[in-house]
């Protein structure tokens, strides 16, 4: 992993931890595995799913922020899978976070909202 990269996950992960999504989660943890409607491991299964996909979107977002991309240009940056990234970044346009503004290199560009 590259020095840069390293730095954009950091970036990603302190954004991901204002995200209020996570922050609830967190902050309702001890009350639920109190009262039984859900076990400690389970709770950090999700906390942990939950905090990869935030920062990976984040790291999606930070790389658009500068420009529109393609799914490919995307996944070289951020050092993610191509699978990975398109998963996300379907998840990101279902919430409006970003748009299809066309296509390029026969590949769907995006953008952010």
């Amino acid at each position: 992993m590259s020095q840069i990269n390293i730095e954009k996950r950091l970036d990603a992960m302190i954004l991901s931890l204002k995200d209020s999504r996570l922050r609830w989660l967190i902050g309702k943890g001890k009350s639920l595995i109190d009262q039984g409607k859900i076990s400690l491991e389970e709770y950090e299964a999700v906390i942990k799913d939950i905090f990869q996909t935030e920062m990976q979107r984040k790291m999606i977002s930070n790389e658009l922020v500068s420009g529109s991309l393609t799914v490919s240009e995307i996944s070289t940056r951020i050092e993610l899978p191509l699978n990975i990234v398109l998963k996300h970044l379907i998840a990101m346009r279902r919430n409006n976070a970003v748009a299809i503004i066309g296509e390029r290199d026969d590949e769907l560009e995006f953008q952010l909202l």
